[in-house]
C-alpha cells in the first residue's frame, strides 16, 4: 500500500514537470520551458519530498494546471478549455 501512494505521489510530480514545460513553453518560449524544467527538476524540495506522500507536490500541480488552464481559456475561449479549468481548481481543492 505504501509503494502504490509513493508511485502516485511521484507521478503527481512528474505531472508537475510537464504541466510546468507546457505552460512556460505557451508563456515565454521553448529557451525559459527548458530553464524551467531545469530548476524544477533540480527544487530540493521536490528531490526531497516527491517520493514521500505529501500534498506538496499535488497542490504545486494542480495550482499550475489551474492557472495554465485560465490563461488558455482567457485567450481563446471554449468548453474544453473551461473543463480543464475546471479540472485543475477542483483537484486542486480537492488534495
Amino acid at each position: 500500500m505504501v509503494f502504490r501512494s509513493r508511485m502516485a505521489a511521484s507521478l503527481v510530480t512528474l505531472l508537475l514537470m510537464v504541466v510546468a514545460f507546457l505552460a512556460t513553453r505557451e508563456m515565454f518560449g521553448a529557451g525559459a520551458a527548458f530553464i524551467a524544467l531545469g530548476l524544477l527538476s533540480f527544487d530540493p524540495t521536490l528531490l526531497a519530498h516527491s517520493a514521500l506522500v505529501t500534498t506538496d507536490a499535488g497542490q504545486a500541480c494542480f495550482l499550475l494546471w489551474a492557472v495554465y488552464a485560465f490563461y488558455r481559456n482567457v485567450n481563446v475561449p471554449s468548453g474544453g478549455r473551461l473543463a480543464m479549468l475546471g479540472l485543475g481548481g477542483g483537484a486542486r481543492a480537492g488534495n
